[in-house]
């Protein structure tokens, strides 16, 4: 059964749900409403997250996970010698070497 009821309050919850007897899994999102009035209603039955709050919680664990494990600048070296001029230039804190560089190559 997919439905969308006009309250939010647990009781009326518990009493719609009621009218159902054969459930036995329950759906639903992770408020303690709806819980509670699954379980006023149907005591043995399994609660279960529902598809879009089980995918974003699924969804911020991972985010959490790559952001621990991964760092956010990864720095790859240099394969081969390279002169000192381009060296610095590499170094993103040195903007003075690099505005002077371009503007002699422009020229």
């Amino acid at each position: 059964i997919i439905a969308l009821i006009p309250s939010r309050e647990a009781i009326d919850v518990s009493r719609w749900l009621a009218t159902f007897p054969n459930i036995q899994v329950v759906s639903r999102d992770g408020a303690s409403t709806y819980s509670s009035a699954a379980t006023d209603s149907h005591p043995e039955a399994v609660q279960v997250s529902d598809r879009f709050h089980l995918i974003k919680g699924l969804s911020e664990a991972i985010n959490k996970y790559i952001i621990r494990e991964f760092p956010a600048r990864v720095e790859i070296p240099l394969a081969e010698a390279i002169s000192d001029e381009m060296a610095a230039l590499y170094n993103t804190a040195n903007r003075p070497l690099r505005i002077r560089f371009a503007h002699k190559k422009r020229k």
